[in-house]
């Protein structure tokens, strides 16, 4: 089964972020779909948008501190390692 990642800089209510929770909402299903938002954690996520509780498996917050980050960009890294294995 092939695997997508979609990585956003954020995930709370907003024009590229509502596309991207459509694009998950609507995948074919013969593709593992997921979501990561390299600001926030998971725990804050779902808190913040409701919305997204139908997809709580699918979504990965990374919890990135302000500014740049190569902690975040390792993080991101495994995420796609281990999401495509």
């Amino acid at each position: 089964m092939k695997t997508i990642i979609h990585v956003v800089q954020h995930l709370s209510p907003g024009g590229l972020e509502t596309m991207v929770l459509n694009m998950l909402a609507f995948s074919d299903p013969c593709y593992r779909v997921f979501i990561c938002s390299m600001e926030g954690s998971t725990q804050q996520i779902m808190a913040n948008w409701t919305q997204l509780a139908p997809f709580k498996h699918q979504i990965i917050g990374l919890d990135k501190p302000q500014g740049i980050s190569l902690s975040t960009i390792k993080k991101v890294a495994f995420s796609i390692e281990r999401l495509s294995s």
